[in-house]
């Protein structure tokens, strides 16, 4: 690809964080993480059941992803910190061994706010993680550039 390729490839993928919400957003990290992770698993909700708080994951390494889309980042404050601290125990009582937590979060390039960063350090030390962070929509768009041209 060259410099304009490159270029139309990534505003094309700008377009689509900032149509994506919910299920589209959880369908294009699936998509991604398909295409970056081999070991990638994604679990789908099955009726009354769910996901069980695991919206896919990584066997091999312990890692686990839960997604969230909002419609409007600084609107749902209360809910993204609510979200996390609930996802997460929800995960740890169905899944074993979570090694690593990653939030993903469709923030449309805004950024997330400080509460939900502590809340995942928190967690990382009061659970002895490997590490827990949250993804953002430039953390995708650098794993989905990261990979091969033809992928």
């Amino acid at each position: 690809m060259n410099n304009q390729e490159k270029l139309l490839a990534r505003l094309m993928f700008r377009n689509k964080i900032f149509a994506s919400n919910g299920q589209a957003f959880e369908d294009l990290f699936i998509s991604i993480m398909n295409y970056a992770e081999k070991g990638f698993k994604p679990i789908k909700p099955w009726g009354n059941i769910g996901d069980r708080k695991n919206d896919g994951y990584i066997k091999s390494t312990g890692t686990f992803y839960q997604v969230y889309a909002p419609e409007e980042i600084e609107k749902s404050y209360r809910n993204t910190v609510n979200k996390i601290r609930t996802d997460f125990k929800g995960l740890i009582e169905q899944w074993t061994p979570v090694k690593k937590f990653y939030f993903v979060i469709n923030d449309k390039y805004k950024g997330v706010n400080a509460d939900a960063e502590q809340i995942m350090q928190q967690i990382k030390k009061d659970y002895k993680l490997e590490d827990a962070e949250i993804l953002i929509a430039k953390d995708l768009e650098n794993i989905l550039f990261e990979e091969l041209e033809d992928d």
